[in-house]
């Protein structure tokens, strides 16, 4: 009966030592996983870095669109509008040119018509 006890209880350690080994291992599983995942969150806190950085780039390059969109427009406002002023002025000045000339044209045919009118008598009487 002792015998068998002790086959017993040497039997329970050997399934102690065997668990216990399988438990060690599955100790060192877990931390390769938690060395893993501690890695891999190294990795996304480098990857969030990066980001946020590229983040900050972009908000920079933004700004440099947003200030030259901004001086364009600036430029715009002054050269264009003020050179569209100019050729508005110039058309003005043509079209009251041409109105003169008009007039003046207008003068002259009424003169030659009242010039050939006299011709036309002087003839009459000469003959």
């Amino acid at each position: 009966d002792m015998k068998e006890s002790q086959a017993r209880l040497e039997n329970d350690f050997g399934d102690m030592k065997e668990s216990q080994a399988r438990l060690e291992n599955d100790i060192g599983d877990m931390k390769e996983s938690q060395a893993r995942l501690e890695n891999d969150f190294g990795d996304m806190k480098e990857s969030q870095a990066r980001l946020e950085n590229d983040f900050g780039d972009m908000k920079e390059s933004q700004a440099k669109l947003e200030t030259k969109v901004d001086k364009l427009e600036m430029r715009m406002e002054t050269e264009i509008i003020d050179k569209i002023r100019i050729l508005f002025d110039v058309r003005e000045v043509h079209n009251e040119k041409f109105d003169q000339l008009t007039a003046k044209l207008d003068r002259v045919a009424n003169d030659t018509a009242y010039l050939v009118q006299e011709v036309a008598t002087v003839k009459r009487l000469v003959k």
